[in-house]
């Protein structure tokens, strides 16, 4: 039978010519699935090398972190001591009207109207942020103050209110000018009631 072969190969130029073809296809095939395992292997080596080389890159990364929880744990100590802790809302609203009266007595301007009063939960814009924490949630006290308006004057009230440890921000100014002019300002601070009494 070998001999049978050898004669068909060695007479019939198309067995050698598909036999060659066989065997250039064979050897293709095995270059293709050594490069792939090449690369395959290449690949699972560096892979624990990247790995290794990004975990040694984030290892100075712990001490950012905790240099950022140092900042924010001082921007929340300091946000505290902006928000007014009085016993009730009623007293902190009381302090309110009396530190604004104040301010417009060192500022130079007589008050026509003011008034505090009012307040709303400071998280009502997020009900799931009110329901975590009920009671403790900052509560925005309002006060109301209307003046004969005097632009100096007004400068130094208006700087006042960042002044102190407890601060007042502006919510609304409207200036009207018939018969005279009039400057009305509604103000608001944030009280927090001790241990959510006071609401």
């Amino acid at each position: 039978m070998i001999e049978r072969l050898r004669e068909e190969m060695l007479g019939n130029p198309r067995f050698r010519w598909g036999l060659a073809l066989i065997v250039a296809l064979l050897a293709l095939y095995a270059i293709l699935v050594l490069r792939d395992s090449a690369r395959n292997a290449r690949a699972t080596a560096v892979a624990p090398q990247a790995r290794i080389a990004a975990l040694a890159g984030s290892a100075g990364e712990g001490e950012q972190w905790r240099a950022q929880a140092d900042r924010l744990r001082g921007l929340l100590a300091e946000y505290d001591t902006y928000v007014w802790h009085d016993v009730t809302k009623a007293q902190a609203q009381a302090a309110l009207q009396d530190r604004v009266g104040e301010m417009l007595a060192r500022a130079g301007l007589r008050a026509t109207e003011l008034n505090a009063g009012g307040g709303i939960d400071a998280t009502a814009a997020t009900p799931r942020a009110a329901a975590t924490n009920p009671g403790t949630d900052p509560v925005r006290i309002r006060a109301r103050v209307v003046f004969e308006y005097q632009r100096p004057a007004l400068a130094t009230f208006v700087r006042g209110l960042a002044d102190g440890t407890r601060r007042i921000g502006v919510e609304r100014l409207a200036l009207r000018t018939m018969p005279a002019p009039v400057m009305e300002i509604e103000l608001f601070a944030l009280y927090r009631p001790p241990g959510g009494a006071g609401r």
